[in-house]
């Protein structure tokens, strides 16, 4: 029994037990105060998190009560329903949650689905530096910038459960690393796995991942001549073709059977705004806990600047430089094909991260000076190849540049203009996170070679040193964009106790089309004729004019069409326009005012989030007027 548990229990395991019990003490610290309130608050004010809620609400609903399987919940966006799938269900998080939102609810399973997504990917990561340098150190400290880096940080604070499911791209990597290295075609069914469990995280991944995957399979995999003769790369690649399929197909075929219609894509001037700029990457860490607060004014303004949030952190880039220059001078070809192959893995994701045009340090693109004459004949060629020329054509918006200035298109425009599902890629800057993976690996590679160079207590005083450097420059302890309590506010508690079934209607559309609106409707068990998620029902949309203009004669036979009985007012989102508003509702005689609610403040703790938007928090506490829609 002794001789089978020193087996088990060995050096390889002993070490892999500790990197594990690593990053599990850094994910407590560095979500904290997350640990506190895992049952009853989410990090971050009330945004996508609260979507996610719903969704997770939905399904628990659907599970439990409806004993089926369904993504269609005909009670949002009354009457037409919303279909969970036109958006991220982010399947792979759910399986790891399911028992926990079963069993404890939707508030406990978004909130442990965070904390494994910190945990696994920092152990993900570390298990594939570990594979390529056998080094503890490099592995760990890997992971500590792969979890923690500003991205994910920031992301978590947008509330974006979806971006947070990296934990399967390192795997992913590691199938193919194995699969080149050993040349068995069954590795072929992990890629393929480890592709579709990133995929079933976030269908951003996936399109990411689908495209640079094979970029780096054919930069590692030269000379392509051993490869293609082989019976067994082959056989892999039809096995991880296979297997992602199978997984993913169910799970994206609602959403590619709605591609066609034009609400599931986005124009190109709102995707060129979401381009990533050059300066977003050399920027000090906007999340760190001592500097942020001055970083972060470099995206004072921007109301998702979170998006564009993609600093690398200076610490990881002289280790990845370390690691790169000492791989690439190394004796051994396989290193430096995979560092190649890496090179251009990153070169490649950063390019299309920057977007459709470039962009300096603004969401407007840079404006290049040219001769006189060169500015009006680069329009005229643009808006022809942009409107006329393109598989997935649309407007062209940039016919009010600056006189006498072009602006430089950037290969994600041909993506966009002839890729199918392009047009659907809203946020361009997201692709930087696969810059991050790199930077993580090469880093590995860097601080395994240093601590290499040492012995006994002096290589274990170096990794502990550059390993919390790293925890340093990535520190964001407490979390600083608040902590949002998870509790019904009064105008939903009042819609619960009303014993009608008539359907719910709030306005302004700016706070109604929203995360937490959405959330109260599976408080209070009302249909809702609103609702939220990346695309709307099109028949939804071809009256969102109208309803805007309440409370016109026609937005309110509308209401009376889709069987309204309440509409709450929030006076404040208004603006000027409330007492106008408040006014004409008032002199209706068929709206009654029934109710006036004070909100309650959930959200709490903030340290610079609503500072660098720099705008008013469409879900800010504020006064909710009822009115009850008078049947004719």
């Amino acid at each position: 029994m002794s001789r089978v548990l020193s087996r088990v229990w060995d050096e390889r395991t002993r070490q892999h037990v500790a990197a594990l019990a690593l990053f599990a003490l850094l994910t407590a610290i560095m979500t904290w105060p997350l640990l506190r309130h895992i049952g009853t608050a989410l990090l971050g004010p009330p945004q996508d998190n609260y979507y996610y809620l719903s969704w997770f609400a939905w399904l628990r609903h659907a599970l439990h009560d409806l004993r089926q399987l369904t993504t269609f919940d005909p009670g949002v966006f009354h009457p037409f329903g919303h279909d969970y799938a036109t958006s991220e269900t982010t399947w792979a998080n759910v399986a790891l949650v399911l028992p926990v939102l079963l069993w404890q609810g939707e508030v406990a399973a978004y909130n442990v689905a965070v904390l494994l997504s910190f945990l696994l990917s920092g152990l993900t990561m570390y298990l594939l530096v570990y594979y390529l340098t056998g080094n503890w150190w490099g592995g760990v400290a890997s992971g500590v910038i792969y979890a923690f880096c500003p991205y994910r940080m920031a992301h978590l604070g947008g509330g974006q459960l979806p971006l947070l499911g990296t934990q399967w791209l390192p795997l992913a990597l590691w199938g193919v690393e194995r699969w080149l290295r050993e040349k068995r075609w069954t590795v072929g069914i992990w890629v393929g796995l480890f592709y579709a469990l990133t995929a079933l995280s976030s269908w951003y991944y996936a399109f990411m991942a689908g495209l640079l995957l094979p970029v780096y399979m054919l930069c590692r995999a030269r000379p392509w001549r051993a490869y293609l003769r082989e019976r067994s790369a082959w056989l892999g690649a039809i096995a991880a073709v296979a297997i992602a399929a199978l997984l993913v197909l169910p799970a994206v075929w609602p959403t590619i059977r709605l591609s066609g219609q034009e609400a599931m894509s986005y124009s190109l001037q709102f995707v060129d705004r979401w381009s990533g700029s050059i300066a977003d990457y050399l920027l000090p860490n906007p999340v760190q806990t001592w500097w942020g607060s001055i970083t972060t004014r470099f995206y004072a303004g921007q109301r998702y600047f979170y998006e564009r949030v993609l600093a690398l952190g200076w610490v990881p880039l002289l280790l990845a430089g370390a690691g790169l220059w000492l791989a690439r001078t190394t004796d051994h070809a396989a290193t430096r094909r995979l560092v190649s192959a890496l090179v251009w893995l990153a070169a490649i994701a950063f390019v299309l991260s920057l977007g459709t045009t470039l962009h300096w340090r603004d969401v407007s693109p840079v404006q290049i000076p040219v001769p006189a004459g060169v500015d009006r004949a680069f329009t005229r060629l643009m808006f022809n190849w942009i409107t006329r020329w393109a598989l997935n054509p649309s407007e062209y918006h940039w016919s009010a540049v600056v006189p006498g200035h072009i602006v430089l298109p950037l290969p994600a425009l041909l993506f966009y203009l002839y890729v199918p599902f392009s047009n659907a890629m809203r946020v361009w800057s997201r692709f930087g996170f696969f810059v991050m993976l790199v930077v993580a690996i090469l880093a590995g590679f860097g601080v395994g070679a240093l601590v290499r160079r040492w012995r006994g207590w002096r290589s274990w005083g170096i990794g502990t040193a550059l390993v919390a450097l790293i925890a340093f420059e990535y520190l964001v302890t407490p979390f600083p964009y608040g902590i949002s309590e998870v509790r019904a506010q009064p105008a939903t508690a009042w819609l619960q106790a009303q014993a009608d079934d008539g359907a719910v209607m709030e306005l302004p559309l700016s706070r109604a089309l929203s995360g937490p609106s959405l959330y109260a409707a599976y408080t209070h068990g009302k249909r809702i004729a609103h609702g939220y998620g990346t695309f709307f029902p099109q028949e939804w949309v071809a009256q969102r004019a109208l309803l805007e203009a309440f409370p016109s004669a026609e937005s309110l036979a509308l209401l009376q069409e889709w069987g309204v009985r309440y509409v709450l007012l929030a006076a404040e989102s208004f603006g000027e326009a409330w007492e106008l508003v408040a006014q004409q509702a008032g002199a209706s005689s068929e709206l009654r005012l029934v109710a006036i609610l004070p909100e309650m403040e959930l959200y709490q703790r903030d340290r610079w989030f609503v500072a660098t938007r720099g705008t008013a928090l469409p879900f800010a506490a504020e006064t909710v007027y009822v009115y009850e829609v008078v049947k004719r």
